[in-house]
């Protein structure tokens, strides 16, 4: 008996539901989510797939990416990034009963390694085969390092690397001695010479080495990028430097194209 009654219940269940309305929630998607768009700039042209009887777009407000919507396409325009960091913002999608929120994310210019032809360095330990030469801050071997001169400090250390290709240099990376010790560099100057003026030095900018624990190289991105670079020249401030000298295990540069 009972089990009969439970299948009559079944029943009525299953003729009240067919007789009421659902509600059946709004989709709203992009397959290409997030918009992922290259560095030199690009239009993407995105379909929304909605059931929703109207959008409405809530703009980025990043000056550097334009987003339009009609009906059901959404269009994303982003213009050159010339930095190289990349950068990202989002958008809104509102449909009356939901939302979607859309990243929009641009790239980095990609940097390509430069190789050092020479070098030259006001002051370095002669004599050592392992740690003096201005050639060891560019040998590819960690377990080298530049070092200037032991047991004579100076207020400024001058060290120029001359570069192969005339590159587009875009970035500099500084890796000091693995315990951040005697001689890794506090306060630089960065100068630069072109392959049409290459005895003529304009600095480029200052900046700042870490010197704190654990062991972290320098990482610089140039405020404006050299065309043609023929040489670099890098100005140590001794007064900042540990223990008033100047090290480096490797000195690179990334250029761009």
């Amino acid at each position: 008996m009972k089990k009969i009654i439970y299948l009559i219940l079944l029943a009525v269940i299953a003729v009240s539901c067919k007789d009421e309305d659902v509600l059946v929630p709004t989709a709203l998607f992009i397959e290409d989510n997030p918009v992922e768009l290259q560095a030199n700039g690009e239009t993407k042209t995105l379909e929304v797939k909605t059931t929703a009887s109207s959008l409405v777009l809530e703009n980025t407000d990043a000056t550097w990416c334009t987003v339009t919507l009609s009906g059901n396409t959404l269009t994303v325009e982003v213009a050159k990034n010339n930095s190289l960091a990349g950068r990202e913002t989002s958008i809104n999608l509102v449909a009356p009963d939901r939302s979607l929120t859309l990243p929009i994310k641009q790239a980095g210019q990609p940097t390509k390694a430069v190789e050092v032809l020479s070098g030259w360095a006001s002051s370095f330990q002669p004599n050592n085969a392992s740690e003096g030469d201005i050639k060891y801050s560019f040998d590819g071997n960690a377990g080298t390092m530049y070092h200037s001169k032991w047991g004579e400090t100076q207020e400024t250390y001058e060290l120029i690397y001359y570069l192969k290709g005339a590159p587009k240099l875009a970035m500099i990376s500084y890796y000091p001695r693995s315990n951040m010790g005697n001689g890794t560099f506090g306060k630089i100057e960065i100068l630069a010479s072109t392959t049409s003026d290459p005895d003529n030095f304009t600095k480029i900018m200052d900046a700042t080495c870490i010197q704190t624990t654990p062991y972290t190289p320098t990482h610089i991105e140039l405020t404006t990028f050299v065309e043609n670079t023929h040489a670099v020249k890098i100005i140590v401030d001794g007064s900042t430097s540990k223990g008033g000298f100047a090290s480096c295990t490797e000195m690179e540069f990334y250029a761009v194209d």
